[in-house]
């Protein structure tokens, strides 16, 4: 199905009842993983091999490789 009317009406319509919208959370949260999984391993760039544990949420081989994960916050600004 594609969108041609913009992404507020097509929210809109899927909380009234209608279909789902376009950009639904069933798989942008995958999609969102995967592309923080690139950005980490690019980042680490040690060359050596990720384990990535998805009921975690974490790298357990390589400590380092998580603090791409997050976002670190200036003092006073933390959530």
């Amino acid at each position: 199905m594609r969108c041609v009317c913009g992404h507020q009406v097509d929210f809109m319509r899927g909380c009234m009842g209608g279909p789902a919208p376009c950009a639904n959370l069933d798989y942008s949260q995958r999609l969102n993983e995967v592309v923080m999984l690139g950005v980490a391993a690019i980042a680490e760039d040690s060359g050596d091999e990720l384990k990535w544990d998805a009921k975690v949420g974490r790298f357990t081989n390589k400590e380092s490789a998580n603090m791409f994960l997050k976002r670190s916050y200036r003092k006073g600004w933390e959530i």
